[in-house]
């Protein structure tokens, strides 16, 4: 299935909260996120990107367009930003404890296994 095949997917899970497309395939690459429009995924709260090619210019526009997001694209951080002046301001990545994280995301209803 290739980035186009992947992109169809997601958009029809309209209530997904969780997302986990790490290992999914080495070849899904920045169109599957940046092709997402304003109203697809409107609940996500969690996405995990592990070993995959996503560029972080990419997740970056995706998390201020959606700054409750959670986006963790390589184990043991998450990415992160400020507003200073009026401007976003990326942290450089935030070394979190993943599993304190994921505690706080258990008591989300639909979150399990990821």
């Amino acid at each position: 299935m290739g980035d186009d095949g992947l992109t169809k997917i997601i958009k029809r899970m309209r209530e997904l909260r969780f997302l986990n497309i790490s290992d999914f395939d080495d070849r899904i690459k920045c169109s599957v996120i940046r092709n997402l429009g304003d109203e697809d995924l409107q609940h996500l709260k969690y996405l995990r990107l592990h070993n995959t090619k996503m560029s972080e210019k990419v997740l970056r526009k995706l998390l201020l367009k959606r700054n409750n997001l959670i986006i963790n694209p390589s184990p043991g951080y998450i990415l992160t930003f400020k507003v200073v002046n009026g401007n976003p301001r990326f942290d450089n990545r935030f070394t979190a404890n993943i599993d304190l994280l994921h505690n706080d995301l258990l008591d989300q209803p639909g979150f399990c296994c990821i």
